[in-house]
């Protein structure tokens, strides 16, 4: 009878101790979110490849939005763009002849754009204009 009451208590602690563990609270004590019910486990709000993403661009959107960045860095006078799937090759005219001027604009004209389309490999080069 002693021992067919100590197993049910210790029946009983196991029971609870593993009902608190199943709470919906993190280590920390904040509270956890769950996925958002569309299918994709919250990703639509993260991937920007995914076409119901609001960041989902063509390549067509992509390369205007590389046009218009490396124009609006001073000193660029044309700009050429190559994209070949995830690469893309940009060439830019300059008006300086100077080397460390024209790779100053290279150099910003490059982090303009990776800050701006960061999904694509990119080389940056310069040429001066005429």
């Amino acid at each position: 009878m002693f021992a067919r009451k100590i197993g049910l208590i210790l029946s009983l602690c196991a029971l609870s101790a593993g009902l608190v563990g199943c709470g919906a609270r993190s280590d920390n004590g904040s509270r956890m979110q769950s996925y958002p019910q569309d299918g994709y486990l919250g990703i639509t709000d993260v991937n920007p490849n995914h076409p119901l993403s609001p960041t989902y661009h063509h390549y067509q959107d992509d390369l205007a939005m590389i046009d218009r960045t490396a124009r609006q860095v001073s000193g660029v006078t044309g700009v050429s763009i190559q994209a070949d799937g995830l690469d893309a090759r940009v060439r830019i005219s300059v008006l300086t002849t100077d080397r460390a001027e024209a790779e100053r604009i290279r150099a910003e004209v490059y982090q303009r754009i990776i800050e701006n389309v960061p999904r694509y490999n990119l080389e940056v080069t310069t040429v001066t204009a005429k």
